[in-house]
């Protein structure tokens, strides 16, 4: 069975070290792991007026940007899917998509 494991997040410290972390136990189970693979970084801009009235020219910009990545892995043991849900629902701060292909 194929898994594709997608990651969305707003820090690319947290990102990286979680796929580092998911490659060594994947390695240890000798599953085969293809990637990461990195997407391109999203960039969200927002443009707010810092005067409300006369003064348009000031204005202050906030940006918001998000990364992601994904990896394939294929494996025959499915305890590796109930510890893969388990393993997204004590996340903080990302994201985690599945996808299966048979």
């Amino acid at each position: 069975m194929k898994l594709k494991i997608k990651f969305n997040s707003n820090d690319s410290q947290l990102l990286q070290r979680e796929f580092f972390y998911l490659c060594l136990f994947f390695q240890f189970y000798s599953i085969s792991v293809k990637g990461p693979i990195w997407l391109p970084k999203k960039i969200k801009k927002y443009t707010v007026l810092t005067s409300p009235h006369v003064h348009k020219k000031a204005r202050e910009q906030f940006s918001l940007t998000q990364y992601s990545g994904f990896i394939w892995i294929e494996f025959t043991d499915l305890s590796i899917l109930s510890f893969l849900q388990n393993y997204a629902l004590n996340l903080q701060g990302m994201i985690i998509s599945f996808q299966t292909i048979l």
